[in-house]
């Protein structure tokens, strides 16, 4: 009895040191996220007309000048203002806008005006665009003697945060 007495604390002692302390341990994970301020046109493309007919064209033997508007949607990061929107130089640039016919023999100045470019945003979700308001101009003088043809012109549109 001695003997199997001995063998259990013998046993006991064992597995008693046997045993592996363990402790936890606790860290702290930062998460971030950082949402930029932008701004971008909801369409890639707009057009504007300039006309004084009443049916989209240019009539020459009428005193008035050619005038058009359109609009232009688009949308900031909440809480970011639109600072601006430009208007690029256009394709036939000769000390003023121009749009050209179509072989580019004969050219016609025009002015634009853009207005509501300078909104704060509200996101990107749907209903949240802005609008941008665009009116140009050809003055009497700038059609009188133009040559009959379709005439054109590509402008770059720039919006900023």
């Amino acid at each position: 009895m001695k003997k199997l007495l001995g063998m259990v604390m013998v046993l006991g002692l064992v597995l008693g040191l046997g045993r592996v302390a363990m402790a936890g341990d606790t860290a702290t994970l930062n998460v971030s996220a950082t949402v930029n301020g932008t701004c971008k046109f909801s369409a890639l493309n707009a057009s504007l007309t300039l006309a004084n007919d009443g049916l989209g064209a240019i009539d020459p033997s009428v005193n008035t000048a050619a005038t058009g508007s359109t609009t232009i949607a688009y949308r900031c990061t909440k809480g970011t203002p639109a600072t601006g929107v430009t208007a690029g130089n256009g394709d036939h640039f000769s000390g003023n806008r121009r749009v050209g016919l179509g072989d580019h023999s004969d050219y016609m100045a025009y002015s634009l005006t853009l207005s509501g470019g300078t909104q704060t945003g509200t996101g990107f979700g749907a209903g949240q665009d802005k609008t941008l308001d665009i009116s140009g101009t050809i003055l009497v003088a700038d059609f009188q003697n133009a040559t009959a043809g379709v005439y054109d012109d590509h402008v770059t549109l720039t919006i900023t945060p």
